[in-house]
């Protein structure tokens, strides 16, 4: 809640979305200008959405409360030693395959990618196809649920509702 409310924050975040993003900030007692290198790809989570600016520069994922029966088994924070591992392979394998992803040409990008939807996407379209296997797949299914789920949740109730009666009426 507290990104909301604070505007120097949200412009920090909003300039780390590019890769030559920079801010800049008064500094001593001289006040002289400084620009800060600020890309920065980051993770947030919270309740609502996030401010529009940042919403636009995001991928969205909509988390729901587990049904009782879809748990396995519960999470516990003290036991993360599969995430731990998990994180390590992750940080080995970006080590070890950093000038590919460095080098990489634009990846191949589904129909539906394009202006800022595809700046936020591309980064993972171009893991994804270093990754090799299913992983491309895997990333267009998910551009495919996320984008669907975006595009509903930026509609509004009444447009949905609308959407929904068209999509009725031409069955019938």
């Amino acid at each position: 809640r507290w990104l909301n409310y604070n505007e120097e924050l949200t412009g920090l975040i909003n300039s780390g979305h590019s890769k030559n993003g920079r801010v800049y900030r008064c500094i001593g007692d001289n006040h002289d200008v400084h620009g800060f290198e600020v890309f920065s790809p980051a993770v947030l989570c919270g309740i609502g959405n996030l401010p529009g600016t940042i919403q636009d520069r995001s991928i969205a994922i909509r988390l729901e409360r587990a049904k009782k029966d879809e748990l396995a088994k519960r999470f516990d924070s003290r036991k993360t030693a599969t995430e731990e591992e998990l994180c390590r392979k992750i940080a080995r394998w970006i080590q070890d395959n950093r000038s590919k992803i460095e080098q990489a040409e634009d990846p191949e990008l589904p129909d539906g990618a394009v202006n800022r939807l595809a700046d936020n996407w591309r980064p993972l379209f171009t893991l994804a196809e270093l990754a090799g296997g299913e992983w491309k797949q895997r990333a267009c299914d998910s551009f495919e649920k996320l984008s669907e789920t975006e595009k509903a949740a930026s509609e509004g109730t009444g447009i949905r509702l609308l959407n929904d009666i068209r999509t009725i009426s031409k069955e019938e």
